[in-house]
């Protein structure tokens, strides 16, 4: 018999010698670990530890082994890098999240919503005639960092490759500049022409996009906030119609301002392109769903 401690739990295993180098399932927290014989300088658990370490194994008996990996992190962290991460934890249910094919409808709709407008084309080159002035140099270094985020959405969506944390963060900044931004400033162009009751609803956009913003100062909302999620061909194209048939009617047919028109496409894309998604997936036969999840 060798006797080994739980990796996730601590808890002592006693097992044969012949179950060497294979894989059981931990007595205490059900999870499978690796059968290594105890090093010798490695003392052997004390009764009252090991009732303590069985105790705790119970308690992440229902968890995965990612998230005790993550606890078990934090607890080993300096005090202020775990502050954060709890403040992190609190503020979970504020925090957006982004995954390929979200950026990805974001850029597109920007794409579309330039090319029918010649006021947003000519905004770029007025900012560089003005460039002298700091608060213009700003605003195109901050359009400059947005555009390469917006590049890298759009072309990320084709590749599938481990991204690195640099595009991370440029992603995750034209994803904030395109939801806080617009938010803020397509609520307060509404908001001059609501009375009343229709007053709520670009206050309540002003609002999130500030929320968002302060999160993101605050260091909260961070590049975690991008998912694995990898969208396949036929998401991609479901994608590419639903915007286009939203952005295009919002211009051409309803005579939209165009930061009205982003308005609704990201509304669209955080709220409503899952639900079309998976009502599209429902139709399609069985190889195109297997596209979606490969």
């Amino acid at each position: 018999m060798i006797e080994f401690a739980c990796m996730y739990c601590g808890q002592p295993v006693r097992v044969g010698k012949e179950l060497i180098g294979k894989r059981i399932d931990c007595p205490a927290c059900g999870h499978s670990v690796p059968v290594r014989p105890r090093k010798a300088r490695q003392p052997v658990q004390s009764a009252r530890s090991a009732g303590a370490a069985a105790g705790q194994g119970e308690s992440w008996a229902d968890r995965s082994d990612e998230e005790i990996i993550g606890e078990l992190l934090v607890q080993a962290m300096p005090p202020a890098e775990r502050r954060r991460v709890e403040i992190k934890r609190i503020l979970a249910p504020l925090l957006p999240r982004y995954d390929d094919l979200t950026l990805f409808s974001l850029s597109l709709a920007f794409v579309l919503v330039c090319l029918t407008s010649a006021e947003w084309r000519e905004s770029v080159p007025h900012l560089l005639r003005t460039a002298t002035e700091a608060s213009a140099i700003h605003a195109i270094a901050s359009l400059a960092i947005a555009g390469l985020g917006m590049v890298l959405s759009l072309a990320n969506v084709f590749f599938r490759r481990e991204k690195y944390e640099s595009e991370k963060a440029l992603m995750l900044f034209f994803a904030i500049m395109a939801t806080a931004g617009t938010g803020i400033m397509a609520g307060q162009r509404v908001l001059e022409r609501s009375h009343g009751l229709l007053a709520v609803f670009p206050v309540w956009n002003i609002v999130n996009g500030m929320v968002l913003v302060i999160l993101a100062w605050s260091g909260s909302l961070d590049t975690d906030c991008l998912t694995g999620y990898r969208a396949g061909a036929w998401n991609v194209l479901i994608a590419t119609v639903s915007i286009a048939l939203l952005v295009l009617p919002c211009r051409y047919v309803l005579n939209l301002d165009p930061l009205i028109t982003f308005s609704v496409a990201t509304c669209y894309t955080i709220s409503l392109s899952g639900v079309v998604q998976d009502l599209f997936t429902r139709c399609t036969p069985p190889t195109a769903i297997n596209t979606r999840t490969s």
